[in-house]
């Protein structure tokens, strides 16, 4: 889906909100895509994944493209070879504008 208004954000430690890379800023093009046996996918299919059953696979990822952060900001995870951690919790918000 794509969505120019789209952004990621992170509350804890501190809060802080990811806007698109350059170059995907203009149309927000796959903001958020689905796919099987996953829960939303955010970006251009790397940027964050999040696994069906989350809190219980050590398979969901982050690999930034589409969305301008640093894994550590984001994840947690500072090293760039190890893409992989557990969910504690998450949250996906739609906002309508009317």
């Amino acid at each position: 889906t794509n969505d120019p208004n789209a952004f990621l954000f992170v509350i804890r430690p501190n809060s802080k909100v990811f806007g698109f890379s350059k170059g995907f800023e203009k149309d927000g093009k796959d903001a958020i895509c689905n796919f099987v046996n996953f829960g939303p996918v955010f970006g251009k299919g790397t940027d964050l994944w999040i696994a069906d059953r989350c809190q219980m696979r050590p398979d969901n990822g982050s690999k930034p493209k589409t969305y301008k952060f640093e894994k550590k900001e984001l994840c947690g995870n500072a090293d760039d070879n190890h893409k992989y951690f557990v969910i504690n919790d998450y949250e996906v918000f739609s906002v309508i504008i009317e």
